[in-house]
């Protein structure tokens, strides 16, 4: 069963923010199973009303967009097999709090061998292709393979579940080494489900006004600072529950500040010029230069290997 579609958007205008207050997105299925860098349940619960304002862009969400048609282009060009068509906003006609906007949409080649063929495209896609950019190449695994950011790996099922698709094609350019890579996600049913059940909870919490808590989230913070703009010269008398759980995450957060900061040291004085630090294997930090000609800092990996296995 073919999608509905909605319209074409351009991304980031009044009209594809309307659009996508009716439904969840692919971008936004991260965020309701809790592996977003970008958004929380709660901001994106806050978002969807207008309680707030649109996500921020920054430097490299902005390199994407720009860099979007390139990168397309790449794939179409190492593919002849297939037509790469621009897609739309769509949603599935049955569940229709599932919303689609894929990069590009892929069809087969016409077999008519014209360079400017014109003639009308097969009725079905068979397959999608997403964009990206990355600046490293840590979270990218081997080139051919679905080892991808575990965020865009739900971003492209989310849209195969609402085409009825598989696979989607996803090509990368990464920054800092100015290299293109494809990787090729196939559909999950089960991974699907899950996703399904998430999307349909967070649109009933909305219907029944049901907020989210307030999580650990960097989003969360920002979108509770975004939801009190204003400040009264009043004094609040903060409930224990409150106040105490507080003031440990503050001495908390001090001791280990200084801990990581001594720790960090240690080992970037151990790595000398070198650009990655492993253990066991590992990669657990890495190098990275310095803005504006400053010395290079020590970024650390968004998991250490202890936190990988507790959580497999």
């Amino acid at each position: 069963m073919s999608p509905e579609l909605i319209g074409f958007f351009k991304p980031g205008s009044p009209d594809w923010h309307a659009a996508r207050t009716t439904g969840v997105g692919g971008s936004e299925v991260a965020a309701l199973l809790k592996i977003s860098k970008w958004e929380s349940r709660f901001s994106l619960w806050h978002r969807k009303q207008g309680l707030i304002g649109p996500k921020a862009s920054n430097s490299e969400m902005e390199a994407g967009r720009r860099l979007e048609p390139a990168i397309c282009r790449k794939f179409a060009d190492e593919h002849p097999e297939f037509r790469v068509v621009q897609a739309g906003t769509y949603r599935h006609r049955e569940r229709t709090y599932q919303l689609a906007n894929p990069d590009r949409l892929i069809f087969d080649a016409c077999t008519c061998g014209s360079a400017k063929c014109d003639h009308p495209l097969p009725p079905q896609p068979v397959g999608i292709l997403e964009a990206k950019f990355a600046l490293y190449p840590d979270e990218w695994g081997e080139e051919g393979t679905d080892q991808i950011p575990p965020y865009y790996q739900v971003q492209d099922r989310w849209y195969l579940d609402v085409f009825g698709l598989s696979p989607c094609h996803t090509e990368v350019f990464i920054g800092s080494t100015g290299e293109f890579r494809e990787y090729i996600i196939e559909a999950d049913a089960a991974q699907a489900g899950v996703m399904r059940q998430a999307a349909r909870e967070f649109m009933d919490s909305i219907r029944d006004q049901v907020r989210p808590d307030i999580d650990e989230h960097g989003e969360t913070y920002t979108a509770v600072r975004d939801l009190h703009p204003d400040i009264d010269d009043e004094v609040f008398e903060v409930p224990p529950h409150i106040a105490i759980p507080y003031m440990d995450a503050v001495d908390a957060a001090r001791a280990a500040n200084a801990v990581k900061s001594q720790a960090a040291a240690v080992l970037l004085d151990a790595m000398g010029r070198a650009r990655r630090a492993y253990f066991l294997g590992e990669q657990i930090a890495m190098r990275v230069p310095g803005r504006g000609g400053s010395a290079p800092s020590l970024r650390a990996e968004p998991q250490t290997p202890i936190e990988k296995a507790a959580a497999a």
